[in-house]
């Protein structure tokens, strides 16, 4: 997006493209603030029934600290956390094995 003030849509249907993302770019572009409003939105507009999310959080949980309080948030982990990976992995194959 090279002009500012257009509307951006992202369709987040999981029968087309899935309802997986992946943001990159450069320190100070604005990743962490439109992941932020992404979030925010989707917390806003969907009950926690059909929208859910885990926090992987690689600054130490400064980003994750506002959004692990909403009932959408299922668990928060940080770059600081090192022993609960094997919980996540655990977390993420339930998970998983739900969903399929």
């Amino acid at each position: 997006m090279k002009k500012r003030g257009h509307l951006l849509y992202l369709d987040l249907q999981e029968s087309k493209q899935g309802p997986h993302g992946f943001l990159a770019g450069k320190t100070g572009s604005g990743k962490s603030e439109m992941l932020r409003n992404i979030l925010l939105q989707l917390v806003v507009q969907n009950s926690p029934k059909l929208f859910q999310y885990i926090l992987i959080d690689f600054k130490g949980g400064a980003f994750g600290q506002y959004f692990m309080h909403f009932p959408h948030c299922q668990g928060m982990l940080t770059n600081l956390e090192k022993d609960q990976w094997n919980a996540l992995i655990k977390v993420l194959q339930a998970f998983l094995g739900k969903i399929q």
